[in-house]
C-alpha cells in the first residue's frame, strides 16, 4: 500500500491519497520494443518466448562486430564504463563506409556470437538497441 502526497506550489492545499494501486512497469526491454514500435507481445505470439539477448554479450557482440571490418581506423576507443565505442577515419566517406559494412555485418555477427555460446540463435530475439552518431570523421557507438 502506498501513501503519497501531493502538494500544490504555494504549500496551501494538501491533499492525501491513500491505497493507490501501483502501476505495472514494464521491464526494460518491453520499452525498448515499444520505442522502435516493435509490439512485446508478438516477440511471443504462439507461446514460444524467445530469449532476450544476454544484456552483457551486447557490447562483445559490438566490439566484435567493430573489429570485424576491415577498414583502416586513425582513432579506437572503447569505454565500457560509459558504454560507448568511439572510432575516429581519415575521411567523411570512410566514415560512411564504415557505418554501411557495420549495419550490414550486425546480424550474422550476433549469430555467431551465440553459436559460439553453444545456443541456437533461432531461440535467442536477437534485438540490440543502440545509438550510432556520425560526426564528419567520427563514428560513435552508444549502446
Amino acid at each position: 500500500m502506498k501513501d503519497i502526497v501531493i502538494m500544490n506550489s504555494d504549500s496551501m492545499s494538501i491533499k492525501d491519497k491513500t491505497n493507490v494501486e501501483p502501476k505495472k512497469i514494464k521491464m526494460i526491454h518491453e520499452q525498448e520494443f515499444e520505442a522502435y514500435g516493435i509490439n512485446p507481445e508478438e516477440v511471443y505470439k504462439d507461446g514460444i518466448a524467445l530469449k532476450p539477448l544476454n544484456p552483457e554479450w551486447i557490447p562483445e557482440i559490438l566490439i566484435e562486430n567493430v573489429n570485424s571490418i576491415k577498414i583502416n581506423r586513425s582513432y579506437q576507443n572503447i569505454n565500457k564504463a560509459e558504454r560507448t565505442i568511439t572510432l575516429g577515419f581519415d575521411t567523411e566517406e570512410t566514415c560512411q563506409k564504415f557505418n554501411q559494412e557495420f549495419n550490414q555485418k550486425l546480424f550474422s555477427t550476433i549469430n555467431n556470437f551465440i553459436r559460439r555460446k553453444n545456443e541456437n540463435p533461432i531461440s535467442y530475439n536477437r534485438v540490440i538497441v543502440f545509438e550510432t552518431l556520425i560526426e564528419k570523421f567520427s563514428y560513435i557507438i552508444r549502446y
